[in-house]
């Protein structure tokens, strides 16, 4: 009898694995600001902080280098995940490097959490984020 209990629990542990996430939960863990990881290969050679807020607000300030020591573009934006994607629609861009306004970009969400946000850009390649509301 406790094996056919140990099965059951296991069973139901890997149901709950399996889960696929939500967008409406992967949209809650990806509120928040977001930097270049040490893990990106190009860390040390971009610099940039996004702030995705909860009301669907992205706030994207790009630095001219990996130093972080002088902005290059601040552009604003709307957010949304929906089948695991993740779309951006520019609304607003100044600066020396601004973004087209109205110029959309859907990235695949690999994985978002705590810390961590891993994406695959509309370019295909492998990106990783850092939670962080500073460049460096």
């Amino acid at each position: 009898m406790k094996y056919v209990v140990v099965a059951f629990l296991l069973s139901i542990s890997i149901d709950v694995i399996a889960q696929p996430i939500t967008d409406i939960e992967l949209s809650k863990r990806l509120v928040g600001s977001w930097t270049i990881s040490k893990t990106d290969m190009y860390y040390g050679q971009e610099g940039h902080v996004s702030n995705y807020r909860n009301d669907g607000i992205i706030e994207h300030i790009q630095y001219t280098s990996g130093q972080c020591n002088s902005i290059d573009s601040i552009t604003l934006g709307s957010w949304y995940i929906e089948d695991g994607q993740l779309t951006l629609k520019v609304t607003e861009s100044s600066g020396q490097n601004p973004l087209p306004v109205g110029i959309i970009v859907t990235d695949k969400v690999v994985t978002i959490d705590n810390n961590y946000f891993v994406f695959i850009s509309s370019e295909g390649r492998k990106v990783h984020r850092t939670r962080s509301s500073k460049c460096l």
